[in-house]
């Protein structure tokens, strides 16, 4: 079961750094993300977020879809005041990149076409 935002979010880590060891990195990790949801929960982790049940993604990290989302635009989102941080930036600069303190809205894809952007 595929998915095509999980598709852009890897593709706009990789398109971050193009180094060969940090791609074998990202592979591993979703691999070990696969293998902890499998057998924490027993379910891939996409099939948990389709359900609306937490999802393991690494040892900082525990994506709950109970929390309020947004699936328009980012300006129609109720929080457009939080600080926002791209899903892909944390992916692909990981421990390097800087998390707001508190609450923070979570990109998952963003339109690079125009008058979307």
């Amino acid at each position: 079961d595929g998915s095509l935002v999980s598709a852009n979010l890897l593709g706009y880590a990789v398109r971050k750094n193009l180094n060969a060891h940090f791609w074998l990195s990202i592979l591993n990790n979703i691999r070990i993300t696969r293998k902890m949801n499998m057998s924490m929960f027993g379910f891939h982790p996409n099939g948990l977020f389709d359900q609306g049940r937490p999802v393991y993604f690494g040892p900082d990290y525990l994506l709950s879809p109970a929390a309020p989302s947004c699936r328009k635009t980012s300006a129609s989102c109720p929080n457009s005041s939080l600080p926002k941080v791209i899903f892909g930036d944390l992916l692909a600069e990981g421990v390097h990149t800087v998390r707001p303190k508190g609450d923070f809205r979570l990109i998952s894809w963003e339109s690079r076409l125009p008058p979307y952007t």
